[in-house]
């Protein structure tokens, strides 16, 4: 891990985060562009050959102004993404990457930039963060849970508030559970599908970002290709299953219903959550594509069903079909089984015990 000296500007090679005192920086990168590595040891070295004024001083202004909070608040090292990343490295980047949510979860204080927020609209205890570009981006999402202590700061770099003073403006905006974010509950308590929904509606500005930003939220360390495209969120769904093998990572808000209430049609329903299994079509990828997958309906919810209660739901006995849903991922991908129903003479639907 590089750090960045908060009175230098010096960068310092740290083998083990957790034993050294550190703030880390969390923000949206301007579309104008950041301050990269390269742009840094640039100016070193012109700095070197001209030394009349401190270095910090060439650097970018959020860079001066990060390590000016934190070096007030006693730090002597903070990092930075942008410029503590020598992203020309495929290697150091890789290993950043995975890296990423246990240095934030490792920082003794996460400081989170906001341009944004609105002043004209104060709520009692400060400026609204609700609409902050901030809680659009996908990267942001671990830098949200990992920290311990997350204090945000305006335009202006004046720290107004705190994760826990907000909690419940970042719950309405994030539908992250308060006890997630104030870690009073492990984020893998929570199941797979639902903290995959966290990050449905956020972006990324590269498409292999949409799996990468999720690694340290599921635990999980794989090699990062830029060029796979969706392949690398395929590949991130497998890395799970082989840590936890999570039905709910079938769940699909555009193919999957509800069939706790008592009253539920069955026949109907079915058809609505029927796989493409029709004669001569090609069945449905059990993988999604991207995280917009796992959207939240507000047409359905989906409840944990016992075997049993499935089972007199669809009218089965439980001698019939066995319906505990098996996954497994295997060389050549992912093996599912689970419990299937016979619509009319050509479509069938396959059922999954869900809990979101």
């Amino acid at each position: 891990m590089r750090l960045l000296h908060t009175k230098t500007g010096e960068f310092f090679d740290v083998p083990d985060p957790s034993k050294v005192h550190y703030a880390i920086l969390s923000h949206v990168w301007s579309r104008a562009g950041e301050m990269s590595y390269q742009d840094v040891e640039h100016l070193r070295g012109r700095h070197i050959a001209q030394p009349s004024t401190p270095f910090l001083s060439n650097l970018s202004e959020k860079i001066r102004y990060a390590c000016r909070l934190a070096l007030v608040d006693g730090f002597c090292f903070i990092w930075i993404d942008t410029c503590c990343i020598d992203k020309t490295s495929s290697a150091e980047l890789s290993g950043a990457i995975n890296s990423m949510f246990q240095w934030y979860a490792s920082a003794a204080v996460c400081y989170v930039y906001l341009e944004d927020p609105e002043y004209a609209q104060e709520q009692s205890g400060g400026p609204s963060i609700a609409k902050c570009r901030w809680f659009t981006r996908g990267w942001t999402l671990q830098e949200l849970i990992a920290p311990r202590i997350l204090v945000f700061v305006g335009p202006d770099w004046i720290p107004f508030g705190s994760r826990d003073s907000y909690s419940d403006e970042i719950v309405s905006v994030t539908h992250i559970p308060e006890a997630i974010l104030l870690h009073l509950s492990p984020v893998d308590s929570v199941d797979v599908a639902t903290r995959m929904s966290w990050a449905s509606e956020r972006e990324t500005t590269r498409v292999e970002d949409q799996a990468y930003c999720l690694m340290g939220i599921f635990g999980v360390y794989m090699p990062t290709i830029y060029g796979e495209r969706n392949h690398a969120f395929r590949r991130l769904q497998e890395e799970i299953l082989k840590r936890d093998p999570d039905h709910t990572i079938l769940i699909d808000s555009s193919t999957t219903m509800s069939i706790d209430d008592p009253a539920w049609d069955w026949a109907y329903t079915a058809r609505l959550m029927a796989c493409t299994m029709t004669p001569g079509r090609r069945p449905r990828q059990p993988l999604a594509d991207s995280p917009k997958s796992f959207r939240p309906s507000r047409s359905m919810s989906v409840h944990a069903l016992s075997p049993d209660l499935l089972a007199q739901r669809l009218r089965m006995s439980w001698g019939h079909i066995s319906l505990l849903p098996q996954i497994s991922v295997a060389p050549d991908g992912v093996r599912l089984r689970m419990p299937i129903v016979h619509i009319g003479d050509s479509l069938v639907a396959g059922f999954s015990l869900a809990n979101i």
